[in-house]
């Protein structure tokens, strides 16, 4: 039998209660092009079989096309984040200037280094984790491309960007604790709970988004969410509250997903 075949009985073994045989399949492949055959094999399923993404084993996820490292201090980009940096891909790829965008949140940076690669474009990268920020510096560095990064919580009251720019795009903490019986375990179990979980309220961090936006944004510039599914009426009214005008979009999984909201003046950005 192949290496391949006697790996695939182990995980087979190890996790079957958990992963559908193609599922396993899937693992096996992942597993065996980003770590080989080497000695650490058990301890890495004993960790899968624990509910420990496959990401986080290898230290490495596709995003947008990109290959991004990922460690614990970050979450595992997912699908609607790549639909989020596509709208914002479409709506900004004919702007004839280079773009100043601030990812407000920015974890592994697969958001906005996905935009800088994409757009003629310039990024500013804020997160309140140390640990994520270092890894967004890797993911730039590994990429060959250049962003600021600051480790900043958007939800300090003394907080200073002395900036402006033309898109602040954003995937904040979105899912409120009492929510959490809804997840998987080993997301819960797994992922950095201060990129998931908001205390109280579900929307402190788009409102302070909202709130900060006229000293932020460029005359004509925009901001792009992503956002809870369940919170779309909730958003809806708070972004009428502020006076902007918006537009969602649902995901391929015909879900609520993206906010796009723009200041109410005049003269836009396209």
């Amino acid at each position: 039998m192949s290496a391949r075949h006697d790996v695939y009985i182990k995980f087979r073994r190890a996790l079957k209660t958990l992963y559908s045989d193609r599922e396993l399949e899937q693992l096996v492949r992942i597993y065996l092009e980003d770590k080989g055959l080497n000695e650490h094999l058990d301890e890495d399923l004993a960790r899968l079989s624990d509910g420990e993404p496959i990401q986080y084993i290898t230290g490495k996820t596709i995003f947008y096309g990109l290959p991004f490292m990922v460690n614990k201090h970050v979450l595992i980009p997912r699908p609607e984040t790549e639909e989020l940096v596509h709208v914002v891909i479409s709506d900004l790829k004919k702007s004839q200037t280079a773009l100043d965008i601030l990812d407000v949140g920015t974890g592994s940076g697969c958001v906005i280094l996905s935009l800088i690669k994409h757009l003629p474009a310039r990024g500013m990268a804020i997160d309140v984790s140390r640990g994520a920020i270092d890894v967004c510096q890797t993911n730039a560095d590994m990429l060959n491309l250049s962003v600021e990064t600051k480790c900043l919580d958007i939800l300090a009251m003394d907080i200073q960007i002395n900036k402006r720019f033309d898109v602040i795009v954003s995937n904040p903490p979105y899912i409120s604790r009492g929510e959490m019986a809804l997840m998987e375990e080993k997301v819960i179990r797994h992922e950095p709970a201060l990129a998931l979980f908001t205390d109280h309220d579900p929307l402190i961090f788009y409102r302070r988004m909202f709130d900060m936006a006229p000293n932020l944004l460029k005359t004509g510039g925009c901001l792009y969410f992503e956002i809870n599914e369940f919170r779309k009426l909730e958003l809806e009214t708070l972004v009428g509250q502020y006076g902007f005008e918006y537009t969602f979009h649902k995901d391929v999984n015909e879900k609520w997903r993206i906010l796009k909201a723009v200041p109410n003046i005049t003269h836009q950005l396209f």
